[in-house]
């Protein structure tokens, strides 16, 4: 008996994930907006919120940003001091001539 599991190809992976996206618009109902125009009710159908670019919709994406900034930043400082220190003697590493 074959106990595997068979694994989706690429292919497969990237029909399945367009099928999930479709069902996902098709499942979207259109919202209505009612305006009193000259006494007669007019429907419009607004179009569905369609998802932006915005850095405001990956809070976390901030977050990282900030870390990874800080981190590079500590780096390069703590590098910077380390040079001065070997420069000017301060400690001196056997083999290592500035």
């Amino acid at each position: 008996m074959n106990r595997h599991k068979k694994r989706k190809t690429r292919k497969q992976k990237i029909l399945s994930d367009l099928h999930r996206k479709l069902q996902a618009v098709e499942n979207t109902t259109p919202v209505y907006k009612i305006e009193k125009k000259s006494e007669e009710i007019v429907r419009k159908v607004m179009p569905p919120i369609t998802a932006s670019p915005s850095i405001s919709k990956h809070p976390y994406l901030v977050k990282d940003i900030k870390k990874t900034g800080i981190v590079t930043a500590s780096i390069v400082g703590l590098q910077i001091v380390l040079f001065l220190i070997l420069k000017f003697h301060v400690i001196s590493i056997p083999g290592i001539i500035y």
